[in-house]
């Protein structure tokens, strides 16, 4: 089945408009038992930080801007292609593991005019690591470095994962100079894509949820990474900007927008040194919590595991190494043992292994190797005492 881009356009020539108005609010619905934060806590926290927490455009001007996030990636540069041609700028919020993986990608979109925001360093959901400021530290700084380290400065603007943020850190990047960057129109084009495995219906799908309910001063979200491809989301943006200039929009990006400097005045030249101390805190709580699903924030993809009597590669032999030792001693918990060493990115630190009563399961030392992205990369463990 094949839908023409001719369809998109005229679908999106009869859209209804709607004109922006106060207080910001969510226009499109949250996709049901997604993992998405909910219409009612953006708006409350929208009206709650004027200043700080952006859902749209304050006034009714005909300029909307498009946004993606999660890059860059293999597909940014079609996207970019796309862009260019159409002569309009975007808004990119990308990880910062992806701008160390794509510099060249991120220098482009610079160059060509489009503004750079962060969007975390690995994904995950900030509201759940504000204990012990790992949120800041793993992810909003290290991502801050990573752009330093790319293209000389550091954003204002990111936008959290999932759209997830508590209070206090809303705080938090008020008192750093930074704005949370939200959206009032989700394409959801990462759903469409994912429910629809032709590229053409996932694409028209895509059109027309921006179609119904773009409004003045609309900040629209979409993505350039992620899910099983991003075809249908470029095709969209292809199809889109045609039909709504027709309709008298003009494009801007979020800084425009929102009359914001896209860059922090004193942006301090401070590359990525990866420190052991910084890192062990939280690959101590991952132990512990067993959160499975945020090994990513510590771990290298291809991290590698060695001890006397086994090797094993990548987060998820690992994930399921510790979940098996979780089953084996229920309520163990790891614990760091003396301070850690470091010496450029080669680190050593002590640790013991207690049961759920406290006593002793097991004790080491661990000789690890830290990436160039602050991750453990490798760990050769060294046994005092065997697991009993």
């Amino acid at each position: 089945m094949r839908l023409s881009s001719g369809l998109i356009l005229a679908s999106l020539m009869f859209s209804h408009l709607a004109l922006a108005q106060t207080p910001a609010r969510l226009r499109t619905p949250v996709v049901e038992n997604q993992g998405q934060v909910s219409a009612a806590v953006l708006e409350r926290q929208a009206k709650q930080f004027p200043t700080t927490f952006y859902l749209e455009g304050a006034g009714d001007k005909k300029e909307i801007a498009f946004t993606f996030d999660d890059g860059p990636s293999e597909h940014t540069a079609a996207l970019l292609d796309v862009l260019k041609q159409e002569n309009v700028k975007a808004t990119f919020f990308w990880q910062g593991q992806n701008v160390l993986k794509y510099p060249e990608v991120v220098k482009r979109a610079l160059a060509e005019g489009h503004v750079l925001a962060n969007h975390s360093f690995s994904h995950p959901n900030l509201s759940k690591m504000e204990e012990g400021e790992f949120w800041w530290d793993l992810q909003l700084k290290k991502t801050q470095q990573a752009f330093q380290q790319v293209v000389g400065f550091q954003p204002t603007m990111m936008r959290p994962p999932y759209g997830f943020l508590n209070d206090s850190q809303i705080k938090k990047l008020q008192a750093q100079g930074m704005a949370a960057i939200l959206w009032s129109v989700d394409s959801a084009d990462w759903f469409h894509t994912w429910k629809n495995s032709v590229d053409e219906v996932a694409s028209a799908k895509i059109a027309g949820v921006v179609q119904q309910y773009i409004h003045p001063e609309a900040i629209v979200l979409m993505h350039d990474d992620g899910g099983r491809s991003r075809k249908p989301t470029i095709s969209a943006v292809k199809a889109m900007i045609p039909a709504l200039r027709e309709q008298g929009y003009r494009f801007v990006t979020v800084d425009q927008l929102l009359k914001l400097n896209p860059k922090l005045k004193v942006a301090v030249a401070e590359p990525i040194t990866p420190t052991l101390n910084e890192l062990l805190p939280l690959f101590f709580k991952l132990h512990n919590t067993a959160q499975v699903d945020s090994w990513a924030s510590v771990l290298e993809d291809d991290f590698v595991l060695a001890s006397a009597s086994e090797q094993m590669r990548g987060i998820k032999a690992y994930s399921d190494y510790m979940a098996q030792l979780h089953a084996q001693f229920p309520g163990m918990k790891l614990e760091q043992v003396g301070a850690a060493n470091q010496i450029n990115q080669a680190g050593l630190f002590a640790w013991q292994l207690l049961d759920a009563q406290g006593g002793l399961i097991a004790k080491g030392v661990n000789s690890v190797e830290l990436s160039a992205a602050g991750k453990l990369k490798s760990a050769n463990v060294y046994m005092q005492r065997e697991l009993r």
